[in-house]
């Protein structure tokens, strides 16, 4: 009998703990699959609080610091005043005609099977138009973890990146610190 006894307390622990085992994996998964969804979130976010600090550094005159997110399955580019498209090192992307009306735009396009494409910000592209700017000189960053080199704003692969926002004349920087 206390053979028996010992047997199903022996059962009984081993199910707590593979019950506490499972709730772990679960929890973690969980958490997992929370923090993807959160990381695109916040890749809308993102560009609405970089347009946000670009504004308010366009009436204030004053330089504005943010960080920007952005997810593998979108890019951000910039286009300059009266330009049909950016072309920045090899890439070269048409201008959303509706959105930018041929002003200066900033827009978060979607990846094409993870590759920018000439096509890429024609569809579903979000866009803002700052009209007192004419041209952007920004950061160009290919891939996500390689080093940002100075040119036009196009920023690839995923990234959370502290940028520095000013505007000098008509033209608005936009740089990372210490570059």
């Amino acid at each position: 009998m206390q053979k028996k006894g010992i047997t199903q307390l022996l059962w009984f622990l081993m199910g707590v703990i593979l019950s506490a085992i499972v709730i772990i994996v679960i929890v973690d998964i969980g958490d997992s699959i929370a923090g993807l969804i959160r990381w695109e979130k916040n890749d809308d976010n993102s560009f609405n609080e970089l347009v946000d600090a670009i504004e308010f550094g366009i009436k204030s005159g004053e330089n504005q610091q943010v960080i920007y997110y952005v997810s593998k399955n979108h890019f951000l580019v910039g286009f300059d005043k009266n330009e049909d498209e950016a072309r920045i090192n090899s890439v070269s992307v048409k201008m959303p005609e509706v959105e930018c009306a041929k002003e200066t735009c900033i827009c978060k396009c979607n990846l094409n099977e993870g590759d920018i494409s000439y096509y890429s910000c024609l569809k579903d592209a979000k866009c803002s138009r700052f009209n007192s700017i004419e041209k952007i000189g920004g950061i160009v960053l290919l891939k996500e973890g390689s080093d940002a080199k100075q040119g036009g704003l196009l920023i690839k692969g995923r990234n959370q990146l502290p940028l520095n926002l000013w505007v000098e004349g008509k033209i608005l920087k936009i740089t990372m610190p210490n570059k």
